[in-house]
């Protein structure tokens, strides 16, 4: 479980850190959720939107300011990979607080790879007195739609291979494959060697198999050889993690098919010994008296 809460954490932070470090690309997002902007608009990553209520912050913020440099809106960004009821309380607050700070439209984008969380938020949340609270979610679906080429002024190839691969990786192998080589051909090997751990992770151990099998029927080949092993290694550590489970829910059936047969084998043999025992010693007590 700590490990799973690891993995999580981390596939979180690297989503965050994906639309602090490029403001257009939350705009390319909020775009396939349904959002539209005026044209030459410009996005800033503004980490103090909502200071200093620090209780509710959002993961990130982004000013937005059409061609002639005034504020369009702000738009709020939550990854969330699980439903978290406790959100619905707060994303409303960040909405309302990010308004009154900044005088301007504002609107919550959640970004989730998970099915489920999309279908949850898609539903408006009853603040009360007819008031209702709407998030725009780039779910799974959306994610499809995302495109790499938003515009010239900023290359969301490597984020788009990411975010695509998370989604929907467990069921298309190739859109992880293909995220290995954006990262190979377009980043330094650590940040490259991270972004692909971080898929990996992400993936069922069957699905690292399954991933690995697709990629040697379709005769691919990860350029760096660190890809190669850390390919390799992923593939390893699931059945390293296969087999430990498999002995562990063997060793536990085992022992208590055990104690359940050892009961059943001791009563059967004392109930056998008593009535053994007790013939006998009636017979012996029998012949004595008479």
């Amino acid at each position: 479980m700590a490990s799973k809460r690891k993995r999580a954490s981390r596939l979180h932070q690297t989503l965050v850190e994906m639309i602090r470090d490029k403001p257009l690309f939350a705009v390319a997002l909020a775009e396939v959720g349904g959002a539209t902007f005026p044209a030459g608009a410009t996005a800033t990553s503004i980490g103090e939107a909502l200071a200093p209520v620090r209780d509710f912050l959002p993961d990130a913020a982004m000013a937005i300011h059409d061609a002639h440099g005034a504020l369009d809106r702000i738009v709020l960004v939550e990854v969330q990979l699980a439903r978290d009821e406790r959100k619905a309380l707060t994303m409303p607050v960040y909405q309302a607080l990010a308004r009154a700070r900044h005088d301007a439209p504002c609107e919550v984008m959640v970004v989730t790879p998970a099915r489920k969380v999309a279908a949850w938020l898609a539903h408006p949340i009853e603040l009360g007195g007819g008031s209702r609270f709407c998030a725009r979610v780039v779910g799974p679906q959306e994610l499809l739609r995302l495109r790499a080429a938003r515009d010239a002024r900023v290359d969301i190839t490597v984020e788009v291979a990411f975010l695509q691969a998370i989604a929907h990786g467990e069921r298309e192998p190739r859109l992880v494959a293909n995220a290995g080589f954006v990262f190979d051909a377009m980043l330094p090997l650590e940040r490259a060697a991270l972004y692909f751990d971080v898929i990996l992770d992400a993936l069922p151990m069957s699905k690292r198999r399954a991933l690995e099998s697709f990629m040697e029927k379709e005769h691919l080949q990860l350029q760096s050889w660190y890809f190669k092993k850390l390919a390799r290694k992923a593939t390893a550590k699931g059945l390293a993690e296969g087999r430990s489970k498999g002995l562990a829910e063997g060793r536990s059936k085992g022992l208590a098919e055990g104690r359940s047969k050892g009961l059943a084998e001791g009563r059967s043999k004392g109930l056998a010994e008593g009535r053994s025992k007790g013939l006998a010693e009636g017979r012996s007590k029998g012949l004595a008296e008479g």
